[in-house]
């Protein structure tokens, strides 16, 4: 089911499909009807696999630090790197890109994070306890609004929080924040707010 996984996009619609997919094999798994009324929680406490969800981000995170870290020239870096000959996305809302996903963790310089495996892997690491959480910060950025007055890029830690600030010189005023849980973000937000 997760073949060939790392080389998706992963948006909303498509991990909900795939743990409904998930869900339906292990009640078949199991011999469990709807009748039954036994919580998905329940269910895979019993079955004790991996949710789909984890398993994709987990993969796909472990080939894009391989990915980055390749240096033989092989067509998997050159498709990372391929921008259309126009130069220009169509209009519209723009489609979810591979490297969309991997961005929202890693931030824009991605690729040299890969190449320190230490610096790759403890991006990972505060994300495996639960495994949800990996997943969350792919698929989730918060814009915060308030001024700032920082030139570069800056990483921040704050109780185990990565927060990004993302932008040149943050000519829109925008703070991103990538979050772990809720409660940690509200406590973070009270924090700058108040200083």
């Amino acid at each position: 089911m997760t073949y060939g996984s790392e080389t998706w996009s992963l948006t909303m619609g498509l991990i909900r499909r795939l743990r409904v997919t998930q869900r339906a094999m292990e009640k078949a798994m199991l011999g469990v009807s709807l009748r039954d009324q036994i919580r998905n929680e329940e269910i895979r406490r019993r079955t004790r696999v991996t949710d789909i969800a984890q398993r994709v981000a987990k993969l796909k995170w472990q080939w894009a630090g391989h990915i980055a870290r390749r240096t033989d020239g092989r067509w998997g870096l050159k498709v990372v790197e391929w921008r259309p000959r126009t130069g220009k996305r169509s209009v519209g809302r723009p489609q979810t890109r591979w490297t969309d996903d991997i961005r929202r963790v890693a931030g824009s310089r991605w690729r040299q994070a890969a190449q320190d495996r230490v610096l790759w892997n403890s991006y990972k690491r505060p994300m495996s306890s639960s495994g949800r959480q990996l997943v969350e910060m792919m698929m989730m950025t918060i814009y915060l609004r308030f001024p700032l007055s920082f030139k570069e890029p800056v990483i921040a830690q704050w109780v185990g929080l990565r927060l990004r600030f993302r932008g040149g010189e943050f000519e829109s005023q925008h703070a991103s924040l990538t979050f772990l849980s809720y409660v940690r973000f509200k406590q973070l937000k009270n924090d700058l707010l108040q200083r």
